[in-house]
């Protein structure tokens, strides 16, 4: 009784920064999601703690960090976009710090380095196209994008406890079934047509292809973290939020819903 009281609180706590941060402007925002993407790496490099690969740590958090602050300015049209130009020479600092560690395994340590970038610091980049739109800054791309995430996370598990039989994946995360997962995409779609369509002009078949791509893709997220988990024996990323684990528990299924979010709005046009 007493960790779902904490659970609770911490929860209903997380819900609040994550939205107010967002709703607040561009530079909370920016502040928050900087913070988050800088917790989540470490937590994924600490996942390799007792592997014997040594991922570069403080330069991929380094090299993160400039890569999210870059793409904030240009998304905001503070400076141009030819200053992508110089993000495969931040890459290239990766293998060029390696050869001076006294380590063991750098293709291992390069690969995982690397690998940190790709799966946590691109995708909140990609937020960052997310919330603007020509260099105007619009809130509401973002916070719906987390509430469908949290619809489904709600649906998946309602559905599952009360009749999932069937496994989805039970080698990976034994207690999410097919019964789960359809009942968050319905309740997914469900809201995303409660919350656009009337507000937004937006047409009833993107409502439902959205809140589809959503939750499927944050299921795939979670499960990415999951395997993650299950290969180093983890329970959880971290220890940072009382009763929910790590940022990286928390913000898993994002990594995933970003991207193909983001791409959905974009190439289909959606006026959101």
């Amino acid at each position: 009784m007493k960790n779902l009281l904490i659970r609770s609180i911490t929860g209903i706590t997380l819900v609040i920064l994550i939205l107010g941060g967002i709703y607040l402007g561009k530079y909370y925002f920016a502040l928050l999601f900087l913070i988050i993407m800088t917790i989540s790496l470490s937590e994924f490099f600490r996942f390799f703690k007792n592997s014997g690969i040594y991922p570069l740590t403080y330069s991929s958090k380094l090299i993160g960090g400039l890569f999210f602050i870059s793409t904030f300015l240009i998304a905001s049209g503070i400076i141009s976009p030819l200053y992508y130009i110089i993000f495969p020479v931040f890459i290239l600092f990766i293998p060029g710090y390696e050869l001076f560690r006294k380590s063991e395994n750098n293709i291992s340590n390069i690969a995982t380095s690397i690998l940190g970038i790709s799966y946590i610091v691109i995708p909140f980049c990609l937020s960052n196209y997310i919330v603007f739109k020509e260099g105007i800054y619009n809130s509401f791309p973002l916070i719906l994008l987390f509430i469908l995430i949290w619809t489904n996370d709600t649906g998946a598990y309602i559905v599952g406890m009360s009749i999932g039989k069937h496994k989805l994946f039970p080698r990976i995360s034994p207690k999410k079934s097919w019964e789960g997962l359809f009942g968050g995409i319905i309740l997914t779609i469900i809201v995303s047509l409660v919350i656009m369509v009337p507000k937004q002009n937006v047409s009833v078949i993107n409502c439902i292809i959205l809140g589809i791509i959503v939750s499927v893709s944050s299921v795939f997220g979670d499960f990415a973290e999951s395997m993650l988990k299950r290969n180093f024996k983890i329970k959880d990323s971290g220890r940072i939020i009382p009763g929910h684990g790590g940022f990286l528990d928390r913000f898993d299924s994002l990594l995933f819903a970003v991207p193909v979010y983001l791409c959905y709005i974009k190439l289909s046009g959606i006026g959101i």
